[in-house]
């Protein structure tokens, strides 16, 4: 409904995850490689959002070559999601 999709860069998933997915169990990590989306990618940034660095957002559809690794995202015990980018 925005036009684009929401992304995060490696240093940001973790803050993401835990702000607006914090304890749900069911959800799938995407890594996208930047270089292979046919769409435009943007960094843009987002008002009242605690991070310093812009988001990445993809202008249009997802082509599925961009696709790198699909990982199933876990939180931990207490609902948090903790190092996912390294973990």
């Amino acid at each position: 409904s925005e036009g684009f999709m929401h992304c995060s860069t490696a240093e940001q998933i973790d803050w993401v995850a835990n702000t607006f997915f914090a304890g749900q169990a069911d959800l799938l990590l995407l890594w996208i490689e930047g270089d292979r989306l046919r769409s435009r990618l943007q960094y843009d940034e987002v008002a009242g959002v605690p991070v310093a660095n812009r988001f990445p957002h993809v202008y249009g559809p997802l082509n599925l070559d961009a696709v790198v690794r699909a990982v199933p995202l876990h939180p931990n015990a207490e609902g948090r999601f903790v190092d996912v980018a390294t973990g």
